[in-house]
Order: C-alpha cells, then structure tokens, then sequence
C-alpha cells in the first residue's frame, strides 16, 4: 500500500532571503491544493504521493519559479525555490471598441492585466526571454498576440496588438469518447503571434477567433493547471479539430478492515453516477492492488466483493483525467478465522471441522489455509462455538462467530473406545464425552447421523473416537436407567477404553 509523503520547501527571493506570500502549486501523480510560503518562506505540500512533481510559484511582481522534485517512497522531500525580480512589457492594444476593451485581459505567461480605456497596459514580473503578449476579449475569446524579448528587467520591451479580420479555429475535446467541460485550452502563436484562452462548454466545444495566419501550439490542460497534451497547427484558414485527452482511471488497495492484510481476487465494479453510463470492472492481484484504466472524469459508485468478506462500496470521484487512489477495507463475513499448527510443528494446509453449539453438532466443513496456517472457516452462524479441528493432528477449543482470529496448536491423537452393553430389550447407552484439560463436550458427529446431539447412541459393538491425547471424562445412561462416569488417559498413537459396565462406571 502506497503511504503519502510531504513536500517541505523554501522560497527565496531575489536577494536570498525567504519569501513570504508566494503561491504555491503542484502537479504530480495525485491532485492536491495549492499553498501559501509563511513568513519564513517555508510551506508544506501534503498528501502527495511518490513519484515525479512540478513546482510553480507566483508572486505579483517577481518571474514565477518552476523546479522539478521527485518524491521518493521511504521519505518527505525536500525543495528550494529561486524567484527573481521579473521584466516589465508596455503595450497597447488596437482595433477594440470600448465595450470590448472592457472585456479584454492581456497577459504573458501568469501575468495579467486589463488595458486601460485607451488599449494601454503594463505587465509587470514577466520573465526574461522571448515571451507571447496574448490579448483576449470575452466571451467569443477573440484574440491576438504579440511576440517581444525582455533582456533587462530595469528596461520595458514594448508590443503593439492589433485586432483586424482574422481565422477561426474551432474544435472539441473528448476522454474515453466523451466530450469533456472546463478544460483550459490556450493557442500560442509562433512565427505569427496570436491566440488566447478559453475553455470547453458541456460538449467539449472550444473556439478562438481573430487569429493571424502562421504557426501556433494548442495547449490543453486540467481546470487546475495540470498540462494533458497539445497539437502544432498552420492556420490559413479556418479549422477545425478534434482532440483526445488521456483519461483518468481509479486504484488502490482491497484490505482487511482488521488486519490490514490485501485481498487478492476481489472483484470490483465501478458505476458512474449520471448520464452517460460508464462501467468498468477490474479484480484485485496478490498484493490486493486494483486499478480501473481509460475512466472518464466523473462521480462513481465503486463496489467490492471477496469470498468470505461483507461486501462495501464507495463514492470516488475522478477529474480533470487523473488517476484517484482510493483503499478499500472489507470486513469478515460471517467465518471464523484460525491460524492452525499441526501436530508437526507445521502450518496447517488445510482442516476438516466439526463444529457442535447448543448442545446440536453441525455438519462436518473443511477449509483451505494459506502459508501461515490461516484458515477462514465459512458456514457458522453468529454465535459461540465448540470446533474439533483435524489436520495433522486435532484439537478441541471454543470460539466466537463473529470474533478475533484464533491460535490453534494441534495435538497428536489416539483412539477412544468406549464399551457398553446394550439391556435385555434393546436399550443402547448414551453418551458424552468431556475433554477435562478444557471442560468442553466433544463433538460425536457420525456421518449418518449429523444432526445428532452431544449425546449418542453407543451399538452394542461398541464406539470408536479419535481424539487428541489428553485426559477424558465418558458420562453415560444407560439400560434401566443406570449411570457411568469413567476417565480415561488416551495416549498419542494407542488406544484407551472407557467400560461402562465396568464395576468403577457404575
């Protein structure tokens, strides 16, 4: 079972000292919420899963920094992160009426602002480089773009964006062939700056107008910023495409709930909940593992069910195309759980039990162990117990149904005969037999007769047990309403008699 992890991290500002109210995001293997730097630059990411993360931190004014950490599976990991004092971009935008200069964002890269009534605006803390000045007018998500380089943050680069005519380019986006709402799609101009952002409607449609001819990257990502794929286009025309983003899936651990040991070969379904109906099934492998592949993104009832397990269910939820971990705990179903040792020091391989309550000795069961001697013994209702248990050797003991997993140490056997006359008329003995070391009745349980009680019918040639070694009790009624009381010694390996007729049984 995968354990989460933390990211401990640093930020540090331009002249090294830490760096307070700086955003912090992650992407990684598991979805989990951005946070702040505290006053000593420090913050905390938890809940994150080994595996390979992106950091990104923002902070109005500075570059935003991005760093690479891979979190190990025995320990946190640890994170620096360098901002730097960011360029500045002047502009103007053209070709907008004022209505649509009110509607219009221009940014670079995390830096946004809105020109002022004029088409003027100033973006501050843009990273040094070549950069892509994207002004955007919504809704319509008309858009143009501007290409400049900052080599000095003390000096401003300027960029003129101008709206005039342009291409369209449409499309929708689709996972395990279903359109996919709120996904973030951004095109990026190249040699012919242009594009802007926008995201899918309920039918995974997207569309951008104004567009310049030339070269662009359509960029596609999660509605939380995580980076799902993309196309390189030549636009001199209008288009249109149709996009496949990797779908998400479900996984996790089938266990049990008191152990904690994995479940292999449960079998698990998950349903979403609403339209379109979606199903998958999966089962879990020898370390309990599940996962559920290709799942688009949406609510889903998970159920799990295992041979000798209650069955249980869970609502998880998958977005944005990642894969959710989710664990799965199931409780005993109604068995009784023993961890045998056979009279050879061996774990047990498998049982025969005949299990007697209320004084009525039930029908004989068997079992299957594992390795260590465990065995799940299925068929008892709830209640108190008594189990003679076979394998290599027998043993008498009480338990509870539902209860805790029972030791059980097998002793060698001998055999038990008990000797009694039948009466004049008939009349056969009757009789049970007492293990004294435990107080407990033994089971007699003939296989013509298993619904019998404690107490049997002794043939007149007598009756035969095999039991484990030990000190016995025989209590019999008999013809004429006589009564015996006899203790034996049965040894491992021989034979011990129990007369009833004897003078001492009398």
């Amino acid at each position: 079972m995968r354990r989460a992890r933390k990211i401990l991290g640093l930020v540090l500002g331009p002249d090294g000292a830490p760096l307070a109210g700086v955003r912090v995001n992650a992407w990684g293997p598991t979805r989990v919420p951005p946070v702040t730097s505290g006053a000593d630059g420090r913050f905390t990411l938890d809940n994150v899963f080994p595996g390979d993360w992106t950091l990104r931190a923002g902070k109005e004014g500075l570059a935003p920094a991005t760093k690479d950490v891979t979190v190990p599976e025995d320990r946190d990991a640890s994170v620096e992160l360098h901002m730097e004092r960011g360029g500045t971009v002047e502009g103007e935008v053209r070709g907008l009426s004022a209505s649509e200069l009110e509607r219009c964002q221009v940014n670079a890269g995390d830096v946004a602002t809105a020109p002022g009534p004029d088409g003027r605006f100033v973006l501050h803390g843009v990273p040094t480089g070549t950069v892509t000045v994207m002004a955007v007018v919504r809704p319509g998500n008309r858009s143009r773009g501007a290409v400049t380089t900052i080599t000095d943050p003390e000096t401003p680069a300027h960029v003129t964006i101008d709206f005039a005519g342009g291409l369209t380019l449409s499309g929708t986006i689709t996972r395990a062939g279903l359109p996919v709402q709120g996904l973030l799609v951004r095109v990026i101009g190249m040699a012919a700056p242009g594009g802007g952002g926008t995201a899918t409607d309920a039918d995974g449609a997207f569309t951008f107008t104004g567009l310049a001819p030339g070269e662009y990257e359509l960029e596609i990502r999660s509605g939380s910023g995580d980076p799902l794929g993309g196309r390189h286009l030549t636009l001199d025309r209008d288009t249109e495409v149709e996009l496949e983003v990797p779908a998400g899936g479900i996984e996790g651990v089938v266990a049990e709930a008191d152990t904690g040991d994995p479940i292999s070969g449960a079998a698990l379904v998950a349903r979403r909940v609403g339209l379109p109906e979606v199903e998958k099934r999966a089962s879990s492998d020898a370390g309990g593992g599940y996962r559920f592949d290709q799942v688009p993104d949406g609510t889903y009832a998970v159920t799990v069910t295992a041979e000798g397990y209650r069955a249980a269910s869970a609502t998880v939820t998958v977005a944005d195309g990642l894969v959710t971990h989710h664990d799965l705990s199931l409780e005993p179903g109604e068995g009784v759980v023993l961890v045998v040792t056979g009279a050879d020091g061996n774990p047990a391989p498998a049982i025969s039990v005949i299990p007697m309550a209320g004084g009525i000795v039930g029908a004989r069961l068997s079992a299957g162990c594992d390795a260590a001697g465990r065995c799940r013994l299925q068929g008892l209702p709830t209640g108190t117990w008594t189990l003679l248990v076979r394998s290599s050797g027998a043993a008498l003991l009480r338990v509870d149904n539902p209860g805790p997993e029972v030791p059980v140490r097998l002793r060698p056997t001998g055999t038990l005969r008990i000797a009694a006359r039948p009466g004049e008329d008939g009349t056969v003995w009757r009789v049970r037999v007492v293990e004294r070391a435990t107080g407990l009745v033994y089971p007699i349980a003939r296989w013509h007769n298993p619904g019998s009680t404690a107490r049997v019918a002794v043939p007149g040639g007598g009756l035969e047990l095999s039991v484990p070694e030990g000190d016995y009790t025989v209590e019999g009624a008999g013809p004429g309403g006589r009564r015996a009381s006899v203790t034996v010694t049965v040894p491992a390996g021989s034979t011990a008699v129990a007369d009833l007729d004897a003078p001492s049984g009398s």
